[in-house]
């Protein structure tokens, strides 16, 4: 009977260590974005969902941005296996070296909805060759995307 009750301990009890994930971010489709988002900080998600289940390869997702008129090409960083994905693991970064720095787009802020358009501020911090950030070269930037290019907005949950 002890043996019995150990290994419903042990069965019950392991279930959850393997059932448990996380996630800060709450996903929502272009056509679902309303005013109340408006403001808010977010991800954006470009055409599909770049993420790989159990080492399966993925498909990085990348945007053309134009940055003072030059072109630059970013690739989406995430953190984010269908399990556990955290909204501060998640960025686009440049595919170019710009000034001896390597961009990335940290997160979005949500201004304006305009028909097939969304408009954001992106905020952008810089990083060295070695990975360093260099605080004082980082700035924000108005952008606009086109709501056909997003497969998704990744909203932080407790924002």
């Amino acid at each position: 009977m002890k043996f019995a009750a150990f290994l419903l301990f042990v069965f019950f009890g392991g279930l959850k260590i393997f059932a448990q994930d996380g996630s800060d971010m709450k996903y929502v489709k272009p056509s679902d974005l309303n005013d109340s988002h408006l403001g808010r900080t977010l991800h954006i998600d470009f055409f599909r969902r770049s993420f790989s289940f159990f080492g399966s390869p993925r498909d990085l997702d990348s945007i053309e941005i134009d940055l003072d008129g030059r072109k630059s090409r970013f690739v989406e960083h995430r953190v984010d296996d269908g399990f556990n994905n955290w909204f501060k693991d998640q960025y686009l970064e440049a595919v170019e070296i710009i000034d001896r720095s390597r961009l990335r787009i940290v997160r979005f802020e949500l201004l304006k909805l305009a028909g097939d358009s969304i408009f954001v501020r992106a905020y952008f911090r810089c990083f060295d060759k070695k990975g360093v950030e260099s605080p004082a070269k980082a700035f924000s930037r108005e952008l606009t995307f086109k709501k056909a290019d997003i497969a998704e907005l990744l909203f932080e949950a407790s924002n």
